[in-house]
């Protein structure tokens, strides 16, 4: 980074160069018990990077809204003084970039699907995951965490605040049924890969043999419990 700007500096372009640093997905590290991988519906890894430096714009702000990634794309439209396509989903944020108040959206929906199928919601500090397919970890059908108090996702509170779980599991629903079941609505994505399901990426019979060449015979029971469908006993 430091290269690329010292170059903009000797063109003499840096003053009017726009730079946007955002990464595809952040990591795991430790929650769920996975580590440093991108596999669950997980804050660490759906908690982007966004750092934005546009020409003309105030430098050291910081905005805590709830956004989109997808809200990047109009958000540099309107920056342009362009117009945004009707049609889009996404939500510009330069007023933040001003420095103008930005209330953000009052709930955003997440989806993972790569070990496993999970899609959570995020509404003040409560975050909600729903399991869709487990794959071959053993997690349970929902999770609810407080991450003011759990920020690690260490304690499922979801049978502690059934009411909050309902909730968040009313916004998941109202999402699902807006963009794959109303009108104008696409097929659910992750309909078409459960029907292959997240063994693709990781395979029944490699992990079974990794699991009784260590002698973990206590995680193949629950394996089989947790996935009838491997037929493992």
């Amino acid at each position: 980074m430091g290269q690329l700007l010292e170059t903009l500096e000797d063109l003499g372009v840096r003053e009017e160069t726009a730079i946007i640093v955002s990464s595809d997905h952040g990591e795991a590290i430790g929650e769920l018990g996975m580590y440093f991988e991108h596999g669950t519906a997980t804050e660490g890894v759906h908690r982007l990077p966004l750092i934005i430096d546009w020409p003309g714009l105030p430098g050291g702000l910081r905005c805590e809204a709830l956004l989109y990634q997808l809200d990047l794309a109009p958000t540099l439209l309107d920056l342009l003084g362009w117009p945004v396509p009707s049609g889009w989903d996404g939500q510009s944020f330069a007023p933040a970039l001003r420095g103008e108040p930005l209330a953000g959206r009052d709930h955003i929906v997440r989806g993972c699907g790569i070990y496993t199928f999970q899609r959570a919601v995020l509404k003040d500090q409560w975050l909600l995951i729903r399991t869709l397919h487990p794959g071959l970890y053993p997690y349970d059908p929902v999770y609810l965490f407080n991450l003011a108090e759990d920020p690690y996702e260490q304690v499922n509170l979801a049978e502690v605040y059934p009411a909050k779980a309902a909730e968040l599991e009313g916004l998941l629903s109202a999402w699902w049924h807006r963009y794959c079941a109303g009108p104008g609505s696409v097929r659910d994505p992750f309909q078409a890969m459960m029907e292959i399901g997240p063994d693709l990426y990781c395979p029944p019979a490699v992990m079974v043999e990794r699991l009784r060449a260590l002698g973990r015979t206590d995680q193949l029971r629950d394996l089989a419990r947790r996935r009838p469908d491997l037929q493992l006993v």
